[in-house]
């Protein structure tokens, strides 16, 4: 089972299963899963503008990343993606 959790804080999966026993019995069983969601990454952003006034002027956008968890993570690629108007220099 796969399901994207989008709301953090504690959850319940709730796994039941029907079946019939050797005496020809229908029966049921249900099993809970409590578990807690957190947020895997910690984002800070600031922002700083070069030459202001100026034909030059720049905004430059900083970002730290942090780890929330205890495991390792390993970040693939790291995309930053502009507001209609404005443009990325790599």
């Amino acid at each position: 089972v796969k399901y994207e959790l989008r709301e953090i804080g504690i959850h319940i999966l709730i796994c039941s299963a029907s079946f019939v026993d050797a005496d020809g019995e229908s029966r049921n069983m249900r099993k809970f899963f409590k578990f807690n969601v957190s947020n895997p990454l910690s984002m800070k952003s600031k922002s700083h503008t070069l030459a202001p006034g100026t034909a030059h002027e720049a905004v430059i956008v900083e970002t730290q990343v942090q780890n929330s968890t205890t495991g390792a993570l390993f970040l693939n690629l790291v995309k930053f993606n502009p507001a209609q108007g404005l443009a990325v220099d790599d």
